[in-house]
């Protein structure tokens, strides 16, 4: 858990600090903000959940490199996450099986989520937490803008189409996440169908 927690100390500002610089300037959504809003998310469903501190390290971690990836590409980031991850740990001694564990929670965050342990469950309902927030139209129009500067969407017509058929089959995953979070959820979705 030292190792864990050495690690994470001084992976924070590194990582920080390279994303503010390196980011492409297009992402409105995929931001440093966005980074930290996810490692928060993970920390109090952590808490709720009873996790240990080996494992809400792990998450932070995860958390903290989910996104790094699109510092390379936009494609495939999950990967390139992880290979980000990978070259920042040689240097240190962490246990194979919590690199594992990171590597796992990393690639968990793909869409459509899939996560296959609880860890996973977690830091899905950390990264899409907005859905089911009162701040979610400000999120929300940020990553439309920034799909719309990558020309990955083609106008409001289509965000809208997309935002309907995204909400409406996502779930979230831990039991504190769909208390917390289902009812808002819902409130936001049918606001999206009925804006013009």
């Amino acid at each position: 858990m030292l190792a864990l927690k050495r690690f994470y100390d001084v992976q924070l500002a590194e990582v920080i600090d390279r994303m503010r610089l390196e980011l492409d300037r297009r992402y409105t959504y995929h931001t440093v903000e966005h980074t930290l809003d996810v490692i928060k998310c993970c920390e109090e469903i952590s808490f709720a959940e009873g996790l240990n501190e080996s494992e809400c390290l792990i998450l932070q971690i995860s958390a903290l490199f989910h996104d790094t990836g699109f510092l390379l590409s936009r494609t495939n980031h999950e990967e390139r996450s992880v290979d980000i991850f990978t070259e920042a740990r040689a240097e240190f001694q962490l246990e194979p099986s919590h690199i594992r564990e990171i590597e796992n929670c990393i690639r968990a965050t793909r869409v459509p989520q899939e996560p296959q342990s609880r860890l996973e469950q977690i830091i899905c309902d950390a990264d899409l937490d907005y859905l089911g927030r009162t701040d979610f139209w400000t999120i929300s129009d940020s990553l439309f803008v920034e799909m719309t500067n990558c020309k990955e969407i083609s106008g409001s017509a289509a965000w809208k189409e997309l935002q309907i058929k995204f909400m409406s089959a996502h779930r979230f995953h831990t039991k504190f996440s769909k208390n917390r979070r289902d009812d808002q959820l819902k409130i936001n979705l049918d606001e999206v169908k009925a804006k013009n």
